[in-house]
């Protein structure tokens, strides 16, 4: 594998690709750069196409249990990634983590619960909770030089004050990137075993660490008492641009928790996995998925280094990823309505970026930006930005 693998350009009209299709929709222009939606304009890596190919040679696509060795690829790959031992019995297969942040408000909270989320934050976290009715309870992430803290005295004045059960945590962040480290994941553990709050964790994001001073931890690995209250959520959709395939999976060591999890999901009559997701899966946690990960992470890093050269000095200010392939760029000093900063962004620069205030109130001043693409497109992004 080489970069060149990445510095293809792929057109993606024309192929149902939400992010392309929709522009006209979300910015009022079909015209904009998409740096919004995150997926990769990468090509899915070609040893999962070439598993894919293979199963539809075979003619009938029906209904599918999923065999106990795709499952234990999952716990396979998480050992090998994160050192972190699973058990193929913890493990539920979803749709997607969107679904599994669902499944689990549903199953584990009842009405009169809060639910606590730290802001800014994936807007599925704050929706998934007030889809169903729970309460929301938001502590805003503490901006201190360009980096993410939690705040834990706020984090512990409401787990005292209101009836929280449930925190959802973006475990590493979206949309900063944030690595959590080792001492704030015990912190927080500290807190929720103190107050009895159980914890859902989507480790979307663990695959892509970009920052080799950092570590992904999986949250229900800091100890035995605390996986027994967390629910984790993985997907090879960000790492190996498989989000169509919709296939995630929850991991739950606690059986108690498990049973209510699978239960809630059995209501759904939407429990059975994907065919070819399940293929696609299998393909990725393996030996070529590492090699192709690690090429795919030496050209996130180049295109990393791009965003930092290009906007230093600009008036655009970003927080440095530590994960994933999305870039939070700070805007506050120059603009003070987020209509004002969005329309700059479309109008001026002809792209489309993914409104802050989506991500929480906190998240005014702010746009995130998705650097999965070629690295030249990259830089014609980058160009128009430093107009400002």
């Amino acid at each position: 594998m080489t970069v060149s693998f990445f510095d293809k350009q792929i057109d993606r009209i024309g192929t149902w690709a939400e992010k392309y299709e929709a522009r006209q929709t979300v910015f009022g222009r079909a015209d904009v750069e998409p740096l919004w939606v995150a997926d990769m304009d990468f090509a899915t890596p070609p040893f999962v196409i070439n598993a894919l190919t293979e199963r539809l040679a075979h003619p009938v696509l029906g209904y599918t249990q999923a065999p106990e060795a795709v499952a234990q690829s999952v716990c396979d790959w998480q050992l090998r990634r994160h050192d972190w031992q699973t058990q193929t019995q913890d493990l539920v297969w979803l749709g997607s983590v969107v679904s599994g942040l669902y499944l689990a408000v549903q199953a584990l909270t009842q009405p009169d619960e809060c639910v606590m989320v730290f802001t800014p934050v994936y807007p599925p976290f704050m929706k998934a909770v007030i889809d169903n009715s729970r309460q929301l309870v938001t502590v805003p992430l503490l901006n201190i030089n360009q980096r993410y803290q939690l705040d834990f005295t706020a984090i512990e004045s409401y787990m005292c004050s209101r009836n929280i059960t449930l925190l959802l945590l973006a475990n590493p962040h979206n949309p900063s990137g944030r690595v959590w480290s080792k001492e704030t994941l015990n912190t927080l553990a500290g807190l929720c075993l103190k107050y009895h709050v159980k914890v859902v964790s989507d480790e979307v994001w663990s695959d892509l660490i970009l920052d080799q001073r950092t570590k992904h931890i999986p949250f229900a690995s800091i100890c035995a008492d605390i996986s027994a209250q967390t629910v984790t959520l993985g997907s090879t959709s960000k790492t190996f641009n498989l989000a169509a395939l919709q296939t995630g999976y929850a991991l739950i060591t606690n059986a108690v928790l498990r049973q209510k999890f699978r239960r809630q999901h059995t209501l759904t009559r939407a429990s059975e996995p994907n065919l070819l997701g399940l293929h696609a899966l299998q393909a990725a946690y393996s030996d070529d998925g590492v090699r192709w990960l690690a090429d795919l992470l030496m050209y996130l890093h180049g295109n990393l280094a791009l965003v930092a050269s290009e906007l230093s000095g600009s008036g655009v200010d970003m927080m440095m990823p530590e994960a994933s392939y999305l870039i939070w760029l700070d805007f506050t000093q120059r603009f003070e309505a987020q209509s004002d900063l969005v329309r700059w962004c479309v109008d001026v620069c002809s792209l489309g970026l993914s409104s802050g205030t989506h991500f929480g109130e906190v998240g005014k001043g702010f746009m995130r930006l998705n650097m999965a693409l070629p690295r030249s497109r990259l830089a014609l992004a980058l160009a128009s930005l430093k107009s400002l």
